[in-house]
């Protein structure tokens, strides 16, 4: 990564429990959405490590991209942070 933009975000840790706690599956919730709230929770009890979250993407077939080495797929995100039109078209495999 050649540049240091760094965002941080701000959460109370009562807000994520609760958020943790109205998305278990016992409760009605998403699977996944507790599954990603129980691990971002685990990743924030570790502060003293930094935390890189990269968005990834299938990309046809079993190829996987991200957001942290493909450039393509990184214009595409930047249009999308930008309010910009963005669609991604899967390449042709060769």
């Amino acid at each position: 990564m050649d540049y240091q933009d760094v965002k941080d975000y701000s959460l109370y840790e009562e807000q994520l429990d609760e958020m943790i706690e109205d998305a278990h599956p016992d409760n009605g919730g998403h699977r996944g959405i507790y599954n990603f709230l129980v691990d971002m929770r685990q990743m924030c009890f570790s502060w003293r490590s930094h935390i890189n979250l990269i968005l990834c993407r299938s990309n046809g077939g079993s190829v996987t991209i991200n957001s942290e080495d493909d450039q393509e797929y990184q214009a595409y995100l930047d249009r999308k942070a930008s309010g910009l039109e963005a669609v991604w078209v899967v390449p042709n495999e060769e």
